[in-house]
């Protein structure tokens, strides 16, 4: 398919516009309209959400792990992101040099800080509709960026966030795992 990264296994047909439903469950009645340039460029809005998961949960010395990640973007759309998202993101954003994995840590480069500083002082949800109309300037390269997500390796990144989660929840409530 044109404009998704070679080695990439899925494009992003899965984008669709929010029922009026979903958008009044939604906090503030958030929604994510449809970005037609975004998608028509073959950016999903999953690539925003993964990209600002990173921003959130790496650190300066040592990036995020997939489980960090995860929990960061469950934080933001409470949700957790999908393998084939992550996967799509990673070949798209690293294809683009707005994201670096080492060691399978990531972190924002310089110039994925740069892209993303003007929109630091709006909302999460205004950030993310931003993030997502300027992903949709950008080309996507047509290379293999050497970084495949397997169904084990989602699956263990799960597993962690879900230990750490349920950890912090029994610090802090003085409860076990309902």
């Amino acid at each position: 398919m044109a404009g998704v990264a070679v080695g990439h296994p899925t494009s992003c047909r899965a984008r669709r516009p929010v029922s009026d439903a979903a958008t009044a469950a939604r906090p503030g009645g958030w929604s994510r309209p449809r970005n037609d340039a975004a998608v028509a460029s073959g950016w999903c809005w999953s690539d925003a959400w993964f990209f600002e998961a990173v921003a959130w949960a790496e650190s300066a010395d040592a990036g995020a792990d997939l489980g960090q990640v995860i929990a960061a973007g469950d934080i933001i759309n409470h949700a957790v992101l999908g393998r084939d998202e992550i996967d799509g993101a990673v070949h798209r954003l690293v294809g683009a040099g707005l994201v670096e994995v080492v060691a399978r840590r990531f972190t924002l480069t310089a110039r994925g800080h740069a892209l993303r500083r003007p929109s630091e002082r709006v909302g999460v949800y205004e950030r993310m509709n931003w993030l997502d109309a300027q992903l949709a300037r950008l080309p996507i390269a047509d290379v293999d960026v050497g970084w495949t997500l397997g169904e084990d390796e989602w699956r263990t990144a799960c597993d962690s966030y879900q230990d750490r989660f349920w950890t912090a929840y029994r610090r802090h409530s003085g409860r076990g795992r309902p």
